[in-house]
């Protein structure tokens, strides 16, 4: 049975059995297992030697035998989702690996089973698991000023291994001031979020020079793989002040690479996030949808994935120089198509004064079909 969902001139049909929970986060449900460590959630402890970060478990600096610190670092987190996707996440920032030794009163197993017992200590922080690969558990918390921070818990040999890193986000709304003379290798990094409803813009100004940029997105659902990114070099002989927008359509994190050829002339580079208009969400996944228009008042339809010119979609079930249009029994038209927003171009019937008409950002989820509802007298427009 189907279900039909109005959605902005666009119809869904969506069944009721394909729902789930939000592909961004993972539940680890595992059989009943009673904790054997523990970790204090508290907020202050006797002062550190080095910067101690948000993500701290064991509490205590000598809780730790040993500490790494980089500023300004990356690390890449590993994980596979609930999808049983594998995902590699980079994520750029204030980086921190902590060692937890293993505890000699515990078993092996029950020093291992320490990637499992934090998950209690995240949700009592209020975070969530991003997912587990090998011996290993990938998270995400906010601290109060909402900040993200990252973080793995990974069992090597005989000690647990913490990697943190309290991610550089730019938010919406939000300006980030780069000053050039802080930065000798003239590249900054740092990543953006898109919860998948929102039409953002970017607003870049700077003093003088030439800027570059590139924003990179790649979201994984099972063998189905979209690549979105955006680049450019800014001159100054137009102007110093740029606007985009159409850029990171796709839901989740996107990571930013600016950089600037000489800090003597660029001094400062002023990037600002914007949501300026809403899109319809769409929901990911492996199964092809489909796009459905009657073929009453139209001869034929052309779709477009949005945002194509900075778009990769690899699909194994769709090549885009191979799809056609198939016909329903009712002589309907119909286009499989991976899930996605869509661009649909439709070409009327007859003596019409318009060569075509292109209904933007027609949501296709993943399983399902949508049908562009085609408007009245189209044909005599």
């Amino acid at each position: 049975m189907t279900t039909t969902r109005q959605t902005e001139g666009t119809t869904t049909e969506t069944s009721p059995d394909e729902t789930g929970p939000s592909p961004d986060t993972y539940t680890y449900i595992p059989d009943v297992i009673e904790p054997v460590w523990t970790f204090s959630t508290q907020e202050t402890f006797p002062a550190w030697v080095n910067p101690m970060p948000f993500v701290n478990p064991m509490g205590r600096e000598d809780l730790y035998t040993d500490i790494l610190f980089e500023a300004k670092g990356d690390y890449t987190f590993e994980y596979a989702n609930m999808q049983n996707t594998r995902v590699f996440q980079d994520v750029y920032g204030d980086a921190w690996t902590l060692h937890v030794p293993f505890d000699d009163s515990k078993t092996p197993d029950e020093n291992k089973q320490f990637i499992l017992d934090i998950e209690h200590y995240i949700s009592a922080k209020n975070g969530f698991v991003m997912g587990y690969y090998d011996q290993s558990v990938v998270f995400v918390l906010n601290d109060a000023d909402m900040t993200r921070w990252w973080g793995q818990a990974a069992v090597d040999d005989d000690q647990i291994v913490l990697s943190i890193v309290r991610q550089d986000e730019l938010k919406v709304g939000q300006t980030m001031v780069i000053r050039t003379a802080d930065y000798p290798d003239q590249i900054v990094r740092f990543a953006s979020y898109n919860p998948g409803d929102a039409y953002q813009s970017i607003h870049l100004a700077y003093d003088q020079g030439e800027v570059s940029f590139e924003i990179s997105t790649e979201n994984r659902y099972g063998s189905y793989v979209r690549r979105y990114t955006t680049r450019d070099t800014l001159y100054d002989e137009l102007t110093t002040d740029f606007y985009y927008d159409s850029v990171m359509y796709d839901p989740g994190f996107s990571n930013w690479e600016l950089t600037w050829r000489d800090s003597a002339q660029t001094a400062e580079i002023a990037v600002t996030l914007l949501r300026t208009g809403d899109i319809p969400q769409v929901t990911y996944g492996e199964p092809l949808g489909a796009i459905k228009v009657s073929s009453e008042h139209v001869a034929t339809i052309g779709a477009f994935p949005a945002g194509r010119d900075n778009l990769r979609i690899d699909h194994p079930e769709f090549s885009y120089e191979d799809s056609h249009l198939d016909q329903t029994p009712d002589g309907d038209y119909i286009m499989f198509v991976p899930a996605g927003l869509w661009d649909v171009k439709l070409y009327p019937r007859g003596d019409a004064l318009v060569e075509n008409y292109e209904t933007l950002l027609v949501p296709v989820n993943s399983g399902e079909m949508t049908t562009v509802e085609v408007p009245f007298g189209i044909s005599n427009a």
